[in-house]
């Protein structure tokens, strides 16, 4: 279904409801959630797994390279025994890198402003229409990166059901960087909006050589698979496509 095609708050309505049914075919399947949260903010501002982390008491590890926003993620899961936090960036190699961001307490900024961090000056630079003065506002700086593999092995991650990447333009890197022999997620959600055309059309492609079925969500890409139980998958396989139908429905004038 073609999502750029729905008004606004249809689209909203739409990725919420296949992200939430794409997550419960698996939750049905799986008593013990494993998931990688990999840009994980403040773990609260636009956060569409928050509530399935707190409902089901999911185990997982959260990545967020930002320190300010990492404290604040930390605090935001406190008490939460289940949960990792690394402060990193994930790269294709353990190193230093350097980070673009917006300074904090900037004069007449946009609300989500602390969301515009990147390894791509370019990336953070294309949201001058909303802050016109974004270049005397952009500073950069140092972040330790570790590559997606270590960082498994560092929290002895075994499987992963869930792995959301929100990078600002470095998605695809970081899911050609998957050994899908070793690890292989049942659901990817991925920002493709940062993608150029042809790293776009290579992640699907690579996605779908695994055997991800792919839906695209506005500025996300949602890929999954379908639950191992033939009974589970036939019910969730009707569910996605009622919801196709209604959409489609909604969209009619």
């Amino acid at each position: 279904m073609k999502i750029s095609r729905l008004p606004g708050s249809l689209k909203d309505l739409y990725a919420k409801i296949i992200v939430e049914s794409a997550i419960g075919m698996h939750i049905g399947e799986i008593k013990d959630f494993s998931f990688v949260q990999i840009g994980a903010f403040d773990g609260i501002r636009n956060d569409i797994i928050r509530k399935f982390i707190l409902k089901y008491n999911w185990h997982g590890v959260l990545v967020e390279p930002v320190k300010h926003l990492f404290d604040k993620l930390v605090n935001n899961y406190k008490g939460k025994d289940n949960l990792n936090f690394e402060n990193s960036a994930i790269s294709d190699k353990n190193e230093v890198k350097e980070f673009y961001r917006i300074r904090q307490n900037a004069p007449n900024l946009v609300p989500y402003y602390e969301e515009l961090g990147s390894f791509s000056r370019e990336i953070v630079l294309k949201n001058k229409n909303a802050i016109p003065d974004i270049e005397d506002y952009l500073i950069v700086e140092k972040v330790n990166c570790i590559t997606l593999m270590d960082l498994l092995k560092k929290y002895n991650v075994k499987r992963i059901d869930l792995l959301q990447i929100d990078t600002e333009g470095y998605d695809f890197k970081i899911i050609s960087s998957i050994d899908f022999g070793i690890i292989s997620p049942r659901i990817i959600i991925y920002e493709h909006k940062h993608l150029d055309r042809y790293c776009d059309s290579q992640c699907a492609d690579l996605l779908k050589k695994f055997g991800y079925t792919l839906d695209r969500l506005g500025v996300d890409t949602l890929a999954y698979k379908y639950p191992g139980n033939n009974i589970l998958k036939s019910y969730w396989m009707k569910v996605l496509h009622r919801v196709n139908s209604f959409m489609n429905f909604l969209r009619c004038p």
